[in-house]
């Protein structure tokens, strides 16, 4: 897997969820549960590119590699 594009991939099917959400404009079916997930997504994403804290989780994997 690569982590790059996998992140890549992630910001662009989030902001068309969101996106489709608040502005429908084909008949594709989005939840409310997608409409969570992909806002969930961006915050985090958003979070971590300016300068915020990776979940722990991450951050104890992260120490295990070092």
């Amino acid at each position: 897997m690569d982590p790059n594009a996998t992140l890549q991939e992630l910001r662009e099917l989030a902001g068309e969820t969101i996106k489709e959400w608040e502005h429908p404009e084909t008949t594709e079916i989005i939840t409310p549960e997608h409409y969570l997930l992909a806002q969930k997504i961006k915050r985090l994403d958003d979070w971590i590119s300016n300068g915020g804290f990776v979940p722990t989780d991450w951050d104890k994997s992260l120490m295990r590699q070092r």
